[in-house]
């Protein structure tokens, strides 16, 4: 009866815990599609809430740098966003993850 009367999707429900906390830290199991197909669709449900804040732990910080001027430049990059991808842990290397920066 509950979730009848209280359904959201997922990213319904990340945007309702910001109406009671500042931070929302989200866990997941890293390599399975639809969790990080969620952070992908949460961007922009997220910028339109006007939660512009995302912090994500897909790169190196040692390309971060690199990774905001990609972010801010008219056009993205894919070859370069993967070459982050790759740099940071091959096993992650999926399109998913390259998605991301996208």
């Amino acid at each position: 009866m509950y979730l009848n009367n209280n359904w959201k999707t997922p990213e319904e429900y990340v945007i309702s815990k910001f109406q009671e906390h500042d931070y929302v830290f989200l866990g997941e199991m890293h390599r399975i599609k639809h969790d990080v197909e969620l952070i992908s669709n949460l961007i922009p449900v997220l910028y339109k809430n006007k939660i512009c804040c995302l912090g994500i732990e897909f790169g190196d910080y040692s390309d971060q740098t690199l990774i905001d001027s990609m972010l801010k430049a008219p056009e993205f990059d894919r070859k370069l966003a993967r070459s982050f991808v790759f740099d940071f842990y091959p096993a992650w290397a999926y399109k998913e993850y390259v998605d991301l920066y996208q």
